[in-house]
């Protein structure tokens, strides 16, 4: 596995004791980008990945780009007068001929369907989405994530704070005022980097660097037992 943390969900979330410390190995990952963060304060721009994609149904796309719709207009407003700009990405999954758009005019947001989510995420200092796992990419640059649970198949709850335990707890709309309070929180220099700090905190424990040591003996091992065979 890449980080201890997803050791430690795997081994104790598995009911028939077939995982142990015997078998799950933490060989991490060759780090995509350095941990360091790209942004270390809030310049107003955020990046909202959606989840529009042919996996659901018309009736849950329809509900989820109201929801979508609804938040940035009653939003927008304060979003407009304070110079924050949205950059909208859809899911890699995301078909024009299989699910509809959203339709949002404002000028402070825009689409970005091209560039690589990883370029994006050194553009801005916030991360929007309703269950993404963009979130871990965005904690590998210390972008917190702001978490919408308004759409009941999409809600974050049970993955990100139950499961994952990501600290930014009150990171999370419930109902469409909450953006505008979590905004302004987030406007205050020493909270935003403590966030920041938190997320990049966070995101190592899922991601440590790669350890080719345990990466070589867990294949000498392997190729050693199949010798015996």
């Amino acid at each position: 596995v890449h980080g201890d943390r997803y050791k430690r969900i795997l081994i104790d979330n598995d009911k028939s004791g077939f995982y142990s410390e015997e078998n799950v190995i933490t060989v991490g990952l060759n780090k995509f980008k350095e941990s360091n963060k790209k942004i270390s304060f809030n310049n107003k721009k955020i990046l909202f990945t959606l989840q529009l994609t042919p996996d659901f149904t018309d009736e849950e796309n329809d509900a989820y780009i109201q929801k979508v719709e609804n938040l940035i207009e009653i939003n927008s407003r304060f979003l407009s007068s304070n110079n924050y700009e949205i950059i909208f990405k859809h899911h890699p999954r995301y078909s024009k001929h299989h699910c509809k758009d959203l339709n949002i005019k404002h000028q402070f947001a825009r689409f970005n369907n091209d560039a690589p989510i990883l370029d994006l995420f050194d553009e801005v200092s916030l991360h929007i989405t309703f269950h993404s796992t963009s979130a871990f990419d965005a904690a590998l640059t210390g972008i917190p994530t702001i978490f919408i649970d308004m759409h009941e198949p999409l809600s974050p709850d049970e993955m990100f704070y139950k499961q994952y335990n990501y600290p930014c707890r009150d990171c999370i709309v419930e109902n469409y005022e909450d953006l505008k309070n979590i905004l302004i929180n987030l406007g205050d220099k020493d909270i935003f980097n403590n966030y920041s700090n938190d997320v990049l905190m966070w995101s190592e424990e899922f991601y440590s660097d790669f350890n080719e040591v345990v990466f070589e003996k867990f294949l000498m091992d392997k190729i050693n037992n199949s010798k015996e065979t």
